[in-house]
């Protein structure tokens, strides 16, 4: 949702200019550049965040996710 009646009219502007752009992006645009540069210096190597994944980390996210569908698999 947007922050503001600013931001609003921002939005509902680009939205007229794009029609075909789906209007949640670019409420999120700004975020979603944030964390784009922050995975590109990760992966450069610049600098980890503390709120981008590793490799380690996203492999172990994979497996728990393959788990979670063969155990709610079984259930269904």
């Amino acid at each position: 949702m947007p922050a503001s009646e600013q931001e609003e009219s921002q939005i509902a502007y680009k939205c007229l200019h794009d029609p075909e752009m789906m209007p949640y992006f670019f409420v999120n645009s700004d975020d979603y550049w944030t964390l784009k540069m922050k995975v590109i210096k990760a992966f450069r190597g610049d600098f980890v965040e503390n709120d981008v994944a590793s490799i380690d980390v996203a492999i172990e996210a994979l497996r728990l996710a393959e788990y979670a569908t063969s155990v709610i698999s079984k259930q269904l």
